[in-house]
């Protein structure tokens, strides 16, 4: 196997386990903390709207939370997004823009793990990958449908950061919603909710979106029947922090600058485009 080929199967596996940590454990809050709007538990009457809130927004529940954010976030522009994996093995980080033109998705990430720092600018289904040392500093031009389609593992990095998808991933795994109070996110006001999911449908879902590798993966992983995750959402029903744990990974997620014309996104300059071809012979 080429050593670039390698790089990328290493690195894919990276990012789909980061992927799946959207699902992670986090402390549940103690009773009393917050309003449960489970299906079986649900509140009469959600919680007044804060001012900053748009008109009718309230508490969001098991039944309304994916319908409304999907619906809100259906209409952004872009956002940042950051988020912070703590392993046992070390710190793995991502940081990035999304771009959204007409319901398309272009992006840029940098990935920092232990012994990988990796470049990726997604633009039109065509991936730039900046590798290191095993694309020699530039990054490598590769058709994403095909790599998808070539190498084994291969994520669809688009999919992984479009926030819309993770939220569809919950769609029909909610098992509760659970409204913990409001809080400020970096300035931000936001309502905390505790998230709980059954974990074998939202396995179903990520596999069926991301492919049999995700599946292959999952089943090395020892899950529980249900995690819950913390989510911070913003008046307009937008996310702004996720914090979660899975199999002794902590992870930290944000999402920010929501339809700031700050965040564009494009293919590296000439003169960074590596000519060689990740779909070539192994001596490359």
């Amino acid at each position: 196997m080429r050593v670039i080929t390698r790089t990328l199967a290493a690195t894919a596996g990276l990012a789909l386990a980061l992927s799946l940590t959207a699902c992670g454990s986090s402390p549940s809050p103690t009773p009393g903390a917050g309003a449960s709007t489970s299906a079986a538990a649900q509140t009469t009457a959600p919680a007044d709207p804060t001012p900053e809130a748009e008109p009718g927004a309230g508490a969001l529940t098991a039944e309304t939370l994916i319908d409304t954010m999907v619906e809100t976030m259906s209409s952004a522009t872009g956002y940042r997004y950051g988020s912070t994996a703590v392993t046992a093995e070390g710190t793995v980080t991502y940081d990035g823009v999304v771009q959204i033109d007409d319901g398309v998705l272009s992006m840029s990430i940098h990935t920092e793990a232990p012994g990988t720092t990796m470049d990726v600018v997604v633009i039109d289904r065509t991936i730039y990958m900046n590798l290191g040392e095993a694309s020699e500093g530039k990054f490598v031009v590769a058709d994403l449908d095909r790599a998808l389609a070539e190498i084994p593992g291969f994520p669809d990095f688009g999919a992984i950061m479009d926030v819309r998808k993770s939220f569809e991933h919950l769609d029909g795994s909610i098992l509760d919603v659970q409204q913990i109070g409001p809080e400020d996110v970096d300035g931000e006001p936001a309502t905390r909710y505790a998230v709980t999911i059954d974990t074998a449908k939202q396995v179903e879902a990520i596999a069926t979106t991301m492919g049999g590798s995700v599946a292959e993966l999952i089943e090395t992983m020892s899950l529980p029947p249900a995690l819950t995750s913390d989510y911070w959402i913003d008046a307009r029903n937008r996310p702004l922090k996720q914090v979660g744990t899975i199999a002794g990974t902590t992870t930290t997620s944000t999402w920010s600058d929501w339809d700031s014309p700050s965040i564009v996104v494009e293919a590296p300059p000439a003169d960074q485009i590596s000519d060689i071809d990740p779909f070539g012979p192994s001596d490359q």
